[in-house]
């Protein structure tokens, strides 16, 4: 199963279960597809109720988070938000897990 799932297996480990009958997903289909449609839409009412400091990571290379809607959620929040840019996917803590610690613990290090 690993091996078919190639890189992104860490990230996928937990999705799949072996049982009597084989393979499967370890948790419903229907409730997936839900909380996905839940992704899509306008969250900028969301994003911009947010008033705590905020570390934004952005892996360059991530196909989830465009680098233009990246910049604009800082835009948008201007003053509150820091935006560290990694070379990496989009889970930015599994393909350079060193530096994004690096980039967490340097957020949370700094004087508010």
């Amino acid at each position: 199963m690993a091996a078919a799932l190639g890189e992104a297996a860490p990230c996928l480990e937990c999705s799949f279960r072996r049982t009597d009958q084989g393979w499967g997903f370890s948790f419903g289909i229907a409730d997936t597809v839900v909380s996905q449609k839940a992704l899509n839409g306008d969250h900028w009412d969301d994003w911009m109720s947010v008033t705590c400091p905020t570390l934004l990571v952005h892996g360059t290379r991530s196909d989830e988070l465009a680098a233009q809607h990246a910049q604009d959620m800082v835009t948008r929040r201007a003053g509150s938000i820091r935006r560290v840019e990694l070379p990496a996917g989009h889970v930015v803590h599994h393909d350079v897990p060193d530096r994004f610690a690096d980039a967490v613990a340097a957020f949370l290090s700094r004087p508010r």
